[in-house]
């Protein structure tokens, strides 16, 4: 492909370099259009090139495709921050020490109810993976799950509720059945 268009590794990098993530010094870099996108663009310039070939082509580029990954926190160099937590911690062992309960809440966020995929994995026999509906429409759900737990932190006991509500404040104050 190069060899028959020599110019398409230089217009290719000049397309994805303003869309384009990572250290520019650094061999590994990545960009968010999609292989479709990059192709319609070489071929705007008069390129012959499909998805496939741009894919080969950023691969030996240095190139490679991955999922985003969670590492930014927020903020974290509050003067007060370190102050909050020890008050917290301070809370937190007073409660104990009078036998009081100390509890954890945390809401996740919410899910669609129904037969859909979800991220991870788990084990299944070999060749027999769940199958689950192609597309994630809301529309197809049976409706949104909203997580929310309460973790007793001396006791180590805890419930999670899961709610159809839109408003986690009207499900939160439910009992767990016991």
């Amino acid at each position: 492909m190069v060899d028959r268009d020599p110019t398409v590794l230089e217009d290719l990098d000049r397309l994805i370099a303003p869309a384009m993530r990572g250290d520019p010094e650094c061999p590994l870099r990545w960009t968010s259009k999609s292989l479709v996108k990059l192709a319609a663009e070489p071929q705007a310039l008069g390129h012959t090139i499909s998805p496939n070939i741009v894919g080969i082509l950023l691969h030996q580029q240095g190139y490679s495709l991955q999922s985003p990954r969670k590492v930014h926190e927020g903020a974290d160099d509050h003067p007060d921050r370190d102050a909050q937590f020890q008050w917290i911690h301070d809370q937190t062992v007073a409660f104990q020490a009078e036998g009081q309960p100390v509890i954890s809440v945390d809401t996740e966020k919410k899910e669609l109810v129904g037969n859909f995929r979800n991220p991870g994995r788990e084990w299944y026999p070999q060749e027999s993976p769940p199958e689950v509906e192609v597309y994630d429409f809301p529309d197809r759900a049976e409706g949104k799950a909203s997580p929310y737990g309460v973790y007793d932190v001396t006791t180590h006991e805890g419930f999670v509720n899961v709610g159809m509500s839109h408003d986690t404040a009207e499900f939160a104050l439910m009992r767990p059945q016991q």
